[in-house]
């Protein structure tokens, strides 16, 4: 019994794997029948229609903007939080001449992108103060006290290694 199991559950991970590949490999072919191909048989996945709308948007032979614009939207359906997908469905609404839609994008964009560099700033502050307060915990238990870390200083220098009387936490 644990036999047949588990040749089943191999069975569905290698049709998976394989179907994972065949995606990839026509994502790769930059040719815009296999990539459509290839970005339907990995559903939720942004990056697959925004890579196909670049190459529809910027085939300076047969450029097409209404697929590009298609692709696009297909990518922010998928991936609605991704600032680069909104930028790029509205540099390809500014190129087929909406302004309103294309200005709507690039609020969009930004706003995301300002969004995700203050989560990438508070999440950094967080990690300053837990390190602090790990610190302060460290020195809480060292016997004979620590001196303090001045808050300007982030990184030890070659200066508080040669002066601490402590080779394993020179910076403490």
């Amino acid at each position: 019994m644990a036999l047949a199991v588990s040749a089943v559950i191999a069975a569905v991970l290698i049709f998976q794997a394989s179907e994972l590949w065949l995606a990839s490999h026509r994502l790769d072919s930059e040719k815009v029948a296999f990539m459509e191909r290839g970005a339907a048989l990995v559903p939720g996945d942004g990056s697959a229609w925004d890579r196909l709308g670049r190459l529809r948007q910027w085939d300076f032979v047969d450029s097409d903007l209404p697929g590009a614009i298609e692709d696009y939207r297909k990518a922010v359906r998928d991936d609605p939080r991704s600032a680069h997908f909104w930028m790029d469905l509205a540099s390809a609404y500014e190129a087929s001449g909406d302004a309103a839609r294309a200005q709507t994008g690039v609020h969009c964009g930004l706003g995301l992108s300002l969004c995700q560099r203050l989560s990438r700033l508070l999440k950094g502050v967080i990690e300053i103060e837990s390190t602090r307060a790990f610190l302060n915990q460290i020195r809480a238990y060292w016997p004979g006290g620590v001196p303090k870390m001045p808050s300007s200083v982030l990184l030890p220098s070659a200066h508080a290694y040669s002066n601490s009387s402590n080779p394993f936490f020179p910076f403490l």
